[in-house]
């Protein structure tokens, strides 16, 4: 629907990927370092691969107005919502040559079924 009509989502989304990832982190009974640096990776992957991978053409104008009005200090995942990090994890099989990937655990982390299946159970 949004590739056929050229439609954006509005942002800031509720909730947003920071949330998401949070509520997450919070949720897990037991979490250890290992788990808090997972999310961490993920978050930053994720404001990293949103301008060059994860949306659409009809997106990138909005993406560009929204980094110039927001400017560095507010990253993406506190405007963008679970439609991209729904994306994100779509798009795991493989890292993207314009976005620094820099473990393997992490990409195994965010494809795990498991791992996010589960949750928010």
């Amino acid at each position: 629907m949004i590739t056929q009509r050229d439609r954006v989502i509005a942002l800031p989304r509720k909730p947003t990927v920071a949330s998401i990832l949070d509520d997450y982190l919070s949720c897990k009974k037991k979490h250890d370092r290992v788990l808090t640096e997972v999310v961490e990776a993920i978050r930053l992957y994720f404001d990293r691969a949103l301008g060059t991978v994860l949306l659409y053409r009809s997106e990138r104008s909005q993406f560009e107005k929204t980094l110039h009005d927001a400017g560095s200090k507010v990253p993406m995942s506190q405007l963008y919502g679970a439609e991209h990090l729904l994306r994100l994890f779509g798009a795991c099989s493989s890292c993207s040559p314009n976005v620094p990937c820099q473990s393997m655990t992490v990409e195994r982390a965010m494809c795990s079924k498991a791992a996010w299946s589960s949750w928010p159970s």
